[in-house]
């Protein structure tokens, strides 16, 4: 009976999928996610020898740390900074004029338009999807107050309140060191910002260096692991004895200065105006923190920097690929094998209950996700792993049609693609081509490939391009076929 009952819900979830997406997906997710999924709704902490279970002893606790625990360093930025930056503005080959124009209707529609409408309310409760749904009509009297803002570089105060939720990171739950604070901004606050943000970053392109990764477009992690491996590499080729250091900083964005970012802000060539808003808009914040809908407020955050001792290992994860000394990625195959193998297994116990359909988006949203992800990066590893991929990648496949006798070929293509190994190799191709077509890419990326007059061999099987690749990323500049032109990429196996 209770069989009964359980397959005749996920039916009922599958036959409705379309219809209500959102409560399909999170009663699936549980089931096939890596991921684990944090209940902050019940937090309990450790402070000395007491327990606290109370959630408005719990939020205090956690407010109070979240602002008082950086005080030293708040302490220490008080004594002042250099008054001399002027060795910012005389690297720059030509200092830029930033300045911050006045908006209008139909940007401020576009922004409204991007906002993400699943995204909680901000401390003035009023949810994005609101603004957004609205945006016809609230376009025209924001870009109003927008322009009013810029023009007069005083920020409205309901824009800076933040609600903050505390999210463990790391570790024991009881520790308040172990939480994380996410600070929820108003949704009208997140369409000013971007706004600025549009004016700002354009000038900052060209003065950032190649290997800054962070907050760029087209500089996603795949393309910070493709730089740092290629160049590694090739050290390695060289006889060369790579070493690296890897930091995540403590509080990193917390024990920014707010009067050293202004004062680098001018010398990089911002106007007054500009500093001024700047400056307004990081003084006089507040936030209250929330657990079980109880708030706590406080004042602006402050500082703090933290040592911490660097153990040695011959492996490490950096951005979710895990990294040997080798870099022949064999644990990092190793564990995407484990991964999909685990959500295989668990799905297969409800495949009957689950229609075709819903199989076949399970597979492209949950399963093969894990095989793309920055495969560029460890494409070129041993011999073995890429093989061990292809036979998780069959046994998935076969859950999706259940089908136990078919060969891998033609599973592949009853699914519309091509086999991991080839999947790969078009997301090389296509990120050469992106890389050499456009110039909005990491420079990082340009350099790393050459252009040379190269032999090429292209050979044309099941509708799949076979490409001889390397290393080396040395590619053809243009080779002329008939009026038409080509780009190669050579390589040694």
């Amino acid at each position: 009976m209770r069989r009964k009952s359980i397959r005749r819900h996920f039916e009922k979830l599958c036959s409705e999928k379309y219809a209500d997406q959102k409560k399909f997906w999170g009663a699936i997710k549980p089931y096939v996610n890596s991921r684990k999924n944090v209940d902050n709704s019940g937090i309990t902490l450790k402070e000395g020898d007491k327990i606290i279970r109370n959630p408005q002893e719990v939020t205090e606790t956690l407010n109070n740390f979240f602002t008082s625990c950086t005080q030293s360093t708040k302490e220490q930025n008080q004594n002042g900074y250099p008054a001399d930056l002027s060795h910012i503005s005389n690297n720059l080959i030509s200092k830029p004029n930033v300045s911050l124009s006045n908006t209008n209707p139909t940007e401020v529609y576009e922004v409204m338009r991007k906002l993400a409408p699943n995204k909680a309310s901000g401390c003035d409760g009023i949810p994005p999807l609101a603004v957004k749904e609205s945006m016809d009509v609230l376009c025209f009297p924001l870009s109003t107050l927008i322009n009013h803002v810029l023009t007069s570089t005083k920020i409205p105060q309901q824009w800076k309140l933040g609600e903050v939720t505390p999210i463990l990171k790391k570790d024991c739950s009881l520790l308040k060191t172990n939480y994380r604070p996410i600070t929820i901004l108003p949704a009208l606050s997140k369409v000013f910002e971007k706004i600025v943000h549009c004016r700002i970053s354009p000038y900052f392109e060209e003065i950032y260096h190649k290997y800054v990764f962070a907050y760029r477009k087209y500089h996603g992690c795949d393309s910070a692991l493709l730089s740092l491996t290629e160049q590694w590499k090739k050290e390695i080729d060289n006889n060369k004895l790579i070493g690296l250091v890897s930091m995540d900083l403590s509080k990193a964005f917390d024990t920014l200065p707010h009067e050293l970012i202004v004062l680098k802000l001018k010398e990089y060539g911002a106007d007054e105006a500009t500093t001024t808003l700047i400056k307004d808009y990081l003084s006089n914040r507040f936030q209250r923190a929330m657990v079980l809908g109880l708030h706590k407020g406080t004042d602006e955050p402050v500082f703090k920097g933290e040592e911490s001792q660097l153990p040695i290992s011959n492996t490490m994860e950096l951005f979710g690929v895990t990294i040997d000394d080798k870099l022949n990625f064999e644990k990092h195959i190793a564990k995407i094998c484990r991964k999909v193998s685990q959500q295989v297994a668990v799905l297969k116990r409800m495949q009957k209950m689950l229609s075709f359909e819903t199989r076949r988006d399970l597979y492209k949203a949950f399963i093969l996700p894990h095989f793309n992800y920055c495969s560029e990066t460890w494409h070129f590893c041993d011999k073995k792993s890429p093989d061990k991929l292809e036979l998780v990648n069959k046994c998935a496949l076969r859950f999706v049609f259940r089908d136990k006798s078919s060969p891998y070929e033609e599973l592949c293509k009853r699914i519309g693609l091509s086999s991991l190994r080839e999947q790969r190799l078009a997301k090389i191709l296509s990120t050469v081509f992106k890389i050499l077509t456009s110039d909005a890419r990491p420079k990082s990326l340009r350099d790393l490939i050459t252009h040379h007059f190269i032999l090429l061999r292209i050979s044309m099987e099941s509708q799949a391009v076979s490409w001889i690749l390397t290393e080396t990323w040395q590619i053809q500049h243009e080779v002329d076929c008939g009026g038409s032109r080509s780009c190669v990429l050579h390589s040694h196996l």
